[in-house]
């Protein structure tokens, strides 16, 4: 496999698709030049926004036929990933360009970058060169939806076959007639030195393994000192076998003359020049000389833990063995597809009068309600009949019930400062500081008994409020039960099956409360 890299310097230039389009034609005219026998091209790149939109999908094709190129696939792959093979060929460049800003070179400027990439002979199998922004911008834009969740594309003569995750169905196609394609193309004018030619270089592994020992004795390579450890033998070969192989003299081969005299290091070496380049530059190898019976119940133990302590019993092999398949259920092509979050569902009117209540009785008590308690207490709220207000599927997150309060806390906010505006400015301060005034004073004033605190409140209900409109009658008993042990009167000693001592009750319970005392302004 071999690479070529074209590297475009811009003083200034936006980041959008018609720069991205007027770079594709430049390397495509370029690779044409080097390689006129080139018919067809494909493209990879990551999802940023300027290689990931319509236009640039669907003008690319244009681009390949002005120069004579037939594209056939573009492929995207992660987002900003920072490991294809641009991302790796920029890295070299840096790395190029990063000895030449440290001999005391500035790069602030185009023209120095380009110095910089083409010093020391430049970097193998790459082309820089200044270039300019766009001369024509297009004036076409072309909408496609859902065209972020498309990954693979490919051109054929009338439409785009597009996938959402490569080979996972037979694709969908999208006709070339559903766009207004541009019928201009920018381009760009660089400047290069066109006596420097560049070819493409081959891609080295990332790996080459090294020859061993013994290969270089069957070559007959005794002379080739390069590398320290060519000719130096390692005892530790078998280190992994919980210490059983340990260095000892006898392990040691007979060729080889030297050993390292480093304390615990079981190197040999067949020349003497090895030995000292050993000593000086390589890693001393150490193994285990004996091994304690500790140590061994300690690995033994390990062993076990790893592979279980109950031993796996070999199946009789005399006997006929039945293995009845289990056969999962296939999931549908494409189930871990992206796709876009569905909009939630409005509130209901159930679920609009319950929150409410809720923050109507935070706002008068002062006692703002949790989300999280509220959302919790939802799954247990009852109506007046003693039935479950909610169904499974009308439960609301804590999120949920937090953003209803928002909203209704900034239309309350909204209100009072239009109520605001109608008044004199002097004249609503005052009462605002009175306002504050009083609610510090009736939180200094609750204690911790029942009467004391208005309303008095069970759930979304209002105790004071249905007791003074005689409400509290059309609560089934079991839910007047419920109520009254809530506050803890004994209804022990109630054994008729009526409403009405439940009613008496809790009548009695709110004749203490303040605002039966007409202490609540």
């Amino acid at each position: 496999m071999e690479m070529m890299t074209f590297v475009h310097i811009f003083d200034s230039c936006n980041q959008d698709s018609h720069t991205v389009l007027a770079i594709l034609n430049d390397v495509f005219h370029r690779l044409k030049g080097v390689m006129p026998q080139l018919q067809s091209v494909y493209l990879r790149q990551d999802n940023a926004g300027c290689y990931h939109c319509s236009l640039s999908i669907v003008t690319a094709r244009q681009v390949a036929e002005v120069n004579g190129l037939r594209l056939t696939r573009m492929d995207f792959s992660d987002a900003q990933g920072g490991k294809g093979p641009c991302d790796r060929k920029a890295a070299t460049i840096k790395s190029h360009i990063a000895v030449y800003l440290n001999l005391g070179h500035d790069i602030e400027t185009a023209s120095q970058m380009l110095e910089a990439i083409s010093s020391f002979d430049g970097v193998a199998g790459v082309q820089a060169m200044i270039c300019s922004p766009p001369t024509s911008l297009l004036r076409t834009s072309i909408k496609w939806e859902g065209v972020s969740f498309i990954s693979n594309i490919q051109h054929d003569e009338e439409c785009l076959r597009v996938w959402k995750a490569y080979k996972i169905g037979p694709g969908k196609l999208v006709p070339y007639s559903k766009f207004n394609c541009p019928s201009e193309l920018p381009s760009l004018s660089s400047s290069s030195d066109n006596s420097v030619k560049v070819n493409f270089v081959p891609i080295k592994p990332r790996r080459i393994k090294k020859p061993t020992a013994k290969d270089d004795q069957n070559d007959g390579k005794d002379d080739d000192d390069n590398d320290i450890d060519d000719d130096c033998d390692n005892n530790d070969d078998d280190d992994d076998d919980h210490g059983e192989s340990v260095g000892h003299d006898s392990d040691k081969p007979k060729d080889a003359l030297f050993s390292c005299p480093e304390e615990g290091c079981t190197k040999s070496c067949q020349r003497y020049s090895s030995l000292l380049n050993h000593i000086e530059c390589g890693l001393h190898k150490r193994s285990l000389v004996c091994e304690t019976l500790y140590d061994r119940a300690i690995m033994g133990y390990a062993l076990m833990l790893e592979q279980g302590a109950t031993p796996i019993s070999e199946p009789d092999l005399g006997k006929e063995v039945r293995i009845t398949a289990y056969s999962a259920p296939s999931l549908p092509m494409g189930w871990a597809l992206k796709c876009s979050r569905a909009r939630g569902a409005r509130f209901s009117t159930k679920q609009k009068e319950y929150l409410s209540a809720k923050f109507q009785i935070g706002e008068r008590t002062g006692l703002k309600a949790d989300p999280a308690s509220v959302a919790t207490a939802m799954r247990k709220a009852k109506d007046v009949n003693g039935e479950r207000l909610f169904d499974i599927t009308e439960f609301l997150t804590a999120q949920q019930v937090a953003s209803f309060f928002s909203r209704l806390a900034a239309k309350k906010t909204t209100d009072e400062d239009t109520e605001d505006d109608d008044e004199d400015g002097d004249h609503t301060a005052h009462l605002q500081r009175e306002n504050h005034s009083q609610e510090i004073r009736d939180n200094i004033v609750t204690s911790m008994s029942i009467q004391n605190a208005h309303p008095i409140v069970y759930d979304s209900f209002n105790i004071c409020e249905l007791a003074q409109k005689s409400k509290l009658a059309s609560f089934s008993i079991k839910l007047l039960q419920e109520i009254c042990s809530s506050f803890g009167p004994d209804i022990s000693n109630i054994k008729i099956k009526r409403k009405q001592p439940y009613i008496n009750i809790l009548r009695e319970l709110v004749k203490g409360c303040k605002c039966q005392l007409g202490t609540v302004k």
